[in-house]
């Protein structure tokens, strides 16, 4: 009897699928506020994406609905196509490792929030229309970065440090006006 109960607990626990954290959210949720995100342009987007053969990138538009404790109900990792962000890779375990949103339009300056993502290995923010400069101290703490394109914006300033970013293999900083 209680071999049966044990088999069918660790069968229920492996069934379960892992979720991105509450706090994950919270930053992508700040990333999408702060990036004038009820303006994105998810069609562009979608199309740059088949454009540029990303095709693992495609989703649905991000969606932050809360429940009536205030926890995030979207899962933006999902393994389901139909109910993935657009734009997001995660790990197995939902570990938000790239996000690559070309032609989104996104707009302002690069976001702080970014720093939080410290597992993120792809970034990539290029042809969107983000001004000002490069908040290279806090892109410090994306150590595991290995991609990093920030091309066709309008980005300023000079080019800061990226001496931290070990696994940095790719550095797109073409079409801005970067000194």
């Amino acid at each position: 009897m209680w071999r049966l109960y044990i088999w069918c607990l660790a069968i229920g626990v492996a069934g379960v699928a892992a979720k991105m954290s509450q706090e994950t959210i919270r930053v992508l949720h700040q990333l999408y506020n702060s990036t004038g995100g009820a303006t994105w342009d998810y069609t562009s987007l979608e199309q740059c994406l088949v454009e540029l053969e990303l095709l693992s990138y495609r989703g649905i538009p991000w969606d932050f609905t809360k429940d009536a404790n205030g926890d995030y109900l979207a899962e933006p990792c999902s393994s389901q196509k139909e109910k993935h962000f657009i734009g997001l890779n995660c790990t197995e375990e939902s570990v938000l490792n790239k996000i690559r949103v070309p032609c989104l339009g996104w707009s302002g300056k690069i976001p702080l929030e970014l720093q939080a993502l410290t597992n993120l290995t792809y970034l990539d923010l290029s042809r969107n229309r983000l001004n000002g400069t490069i908040p290279g101290k806090e892109l410090q703490t994306l150590t595991q970065l290995q991609l990093l394109n920030l091309g066709q914006n309008q980005l300023t300033g000079t080019i800061p440090e990226f001496s931290n970013m070990t696994q940095l293999r790719q550095l797109g900083l073409y079409q801005n006006q970067l000194t």
